[in-house]
């Protein structure tokens, strides 16, 4: 007996919505298994409902320096420095070194507290110290400045050796990381006045370097350095060739029971002896010092174009050391 048999016929159109059917769940099969893979792996989402907590910057005083201090990166900045920097500084600044014979190796660290004047301090200072200090030299340096950025904090962290300092309020990170490295026999460079002088006059020391100096028993070493700032001044992109001078101070140490406000006051008033032992002859900075006479780095004066034009005039001898190109 005969059978019948149906027979399905497929067109065209019916296979190419076949097709789309079936791309179609293969696509959702790969939506849920990447939402479960998310699931598992990426960070938990918060309701609507719940304040998400911040997330924790890694720049700043956040950044972390301590590949800075690993002996590979230490050889490579090592050689940068005496190859590049070195040179560089001789170059433009011409600096003269004086009082260096007061510092000795067998020592313990030291802590070099500057005025600061100009972005050309920092490299200056570590380029004319001896080699045995500065190779074991860090340089703390303003956190919202020099580490606001990943490329700039590679660049302050790899080539100056600077750790990142708070500048603006007290960070216990900060001052642990520089306390800490002092402890292991680090030597550290610091500008108490916390930033460029705008007009030509010191500012107040703060109390950062002088804490330090007391909690590890290190002494400071006050450091003077002039004419930076008609090389490169704050605010300004030019710079200029010409001479400069680096003196550095007798160490010195927290008298007992001297707190950290008053040791700041000291040492910035060290600091004013040696600008004062480049305008006058040695044996005057020292009556004016032992007299309590010493022209201080301040100025009482209120108005600012008259402290800018007052700076000016006191820094118009400098105009004469001022080189178009150093005598090499």
């Amino acid at each position: 007996m005969p059978t019948s048999k149906t027979y399905k016929i497929e067109t065209y159109e019916s296979k190419a919505n076949s097709i789309k059917f079936a791309i179609r769940i293969l696509r959702q099969k790969f939506k849920n298994k990447a939402k479960l893979s998310g699931f598992i792996l990426d960070r938990p989402t918060y309701p609507v409902s719940i304040v998400q907590p911040d997330v924790e910057s890694k720049l700043g005083v956040n950044y972390d320096t301590s590949w800075s201090r690993k002996p590979l990166v230490r050889a490579v900045r090592s050689i940068v420095r005496e190859s590049v920097a070195r040179p560089f500084f001789a170059a433009v600044a011409a600096p003269q070194v004086i009082g260096l014979e007061s510092l000795t190796l067998n020592n313990p660290p030291y802590i070099f507290t500057a005025n600061h004047a100009s972005h050309l301090d920092t490299g200056l200072l570590l380029t004319t110290l001896p080699y045995e200090i500065r190779r074991n030299t860090v340089a703390a340096a303003a956190a919202d400045y020099f580490f606001d950025t990943r490329f700039k904090a590679i660049l302050a962290a790899g080539i100056l050796n600077a750790i990142p300092l708070e500048r603006t309020k007290v960070n216990r990170s900060s001052a642990k990381l520089a306390q800490d490295l002092v402890e292991m026999g680090w030597n550290l460079v610091i500008f108490p006045e916390g930033g460029r002088t705008p007009d030509g006059w010191g500012q107040p020391f703060k109390g950062g370097a002088a804490y330090l100096s007391i909690r590890t028993g290190v002494p400071i070493v006050p450091v003077y350095i002039h004419n930076t700032r008609a090389l490169l001044k704050k605010g300004s992109k030019k710079l200029t060739t010409g001479a400069t001078k680096v003196v550095f101070g007798n160490p010195i140490y927290a008298d007992e029971k001297e707190d950290a406000r008053k040791y700041a006051v000291r040492i910035e008033n060290e600091v004013a002896s040696l600008k004062n032992e480049i305008g006058k002859d040695y044996y005057s900075s020292i009556l004016n010092k032992h007299s309590a006479t010493t022209p201080l780095l301040q100025s009482d004066i209120k108005s600012k174009w008259l402290r800018s034009w007052l700076s000016e005039e006191a820094n118009s001898s400098n105009k004469k050391e001022v080189l178009k190109w150093p005598k090499l």
